[in-house]
């Protein structure tokens, strides 16, 4: 019992990244935006490639509701 009570308190004191934490600072760092007038391909492509992740997190997180 004594064991199980400090576990507990040890979990609740830890700074857990939960899911939708982490979407909301992938949302943050990698806004949806529209391509810049003048970048190049690569740069584009980049940041679609970026951003396709935090749709998808977006996405498997709502599947789950």
């Amino acid at each position: 019992r004594s064991l199980n009570m400090q576990i507990q308190t040890s979990l609740s004191t830890l700074n857990v990244l939960t899911v939708e934490r982490l979407l909301a600072e992938l949302e943050e760092r990698f806004p949806l935006t529209n391509p810049q007038l003048g970048a190049d391909l690569n740069s584009i492509m980049y940041k679609a490639g970026q951003r396709s992740v935090v749709d998808w997190v977006a996405s498997r997180l709502s599947e789950g509701d």
